[in-house]
């Protein structure tokens, strides 16, 4: 038996009219247009000179916003009791700290060199007494037997394996290794295959390099001391978004 379509049935189903909802349009009614100078400040700290860095880039844009609204007479920009003028200040405070912080680094770094330079005079020394004291002495008599006891050179270990704790962008790296006196850098610029040795007798256990080219640079650390050089550390990678100047 067929079936007619009634006329209700047959006609198509009207279409419902979605209301488009235009674009938001950025935030800027009295404020600063926050997708610029707000996202650029940086949500990382690596170093205390990082934390700096940040805090004048939040100090400058602050600078720049409105005044508090719904505020007669007008204020300026605060969060809750704390002023731009406040924040200045706590920054000055800051920058103060990490200076004296670093200075007094430097001066130990400075100590711990001259010590093992000190150490390493002590020990040619006491070989050299030891080996006047012997020559006094003919081979097997009690007092040369007593002297032989005596090491000439003071026992040393070789370095053991390097390590690279930090390595960050413009290029930082600290390392250490223990019994090392000393230490050797190596770089591999982005696209090349090879290591070039860039530092030599570095008695401080930070490094910083300028002039790196663009893109991924690798480093390999390795300490040394009267022994010889100790196993190198794993490669480390510093990305240059800028070649930073010479």
């Amino acid at each position: 038996m067929n079936r007619t379509a009634s006329p209700a049935s047959a006609r198509s189903s009207p279409r419902i009219a979605r209301r488009r909802t235009p674009p938001r349009p950025p935030f800027t009614s009295g404020w600063i247009n926050c997708n610029s100078p707000i996202r650029s400040i940086p949500t990382k700290d690596e170093t205390p000179r990082r934390t700096v860095g940040r805090a004048e880039i939040t100090a400058s844009v602050w600078a720049v916003l409105p005044d508090m609204p719904n505020t007669n007479p007008p204020q300026p920009f605060a969060v809750g009791a704390l002023t731009l003028g406040a924040f200045n200040g706590k920054l000055a405070e800051l920058r103060n700290k990490i200076s004296v912080c670093e200075a007094r680094d430097s001066e130990l770094k400075l100590e711990q060199s001259a010590l093992k330079e000190l150490t390493r005079r002590d020990g040619e020394f006491i070989s050299a007494l030891g080996a006047q004291g012997r020559a006094q002495f003919p081979e097997g008599t009690a007092a040369r037997d007593w002297l032989n006891t005596i090491p000439l050179v003071p026992e040393a270990k070789a370095p053991l394996p390097a390590e690279i704790i930090a390595a960050i962008s413009p290029v930082h790296l600290e390392f250490q290794a223990r019994h090392a006196t000393s230490f050797m850098i190596q770089h591999r610029a982005p696209g090349s295959a090879e290591f070039v040795l860039v530092a030599e007798d570095v008695t401080s256990e930070t490094f910083d390099l300028t002039g790196m080219p663009a893109g991924e640079n690798a480093f390999i650390v390795t300490g040394v001391n009267s022994r010889g050089e100790g196993e190198p550390s794993s490669i480390a990678t510093v990305k240059v978004l800028l070649a930073a100047a010479a």
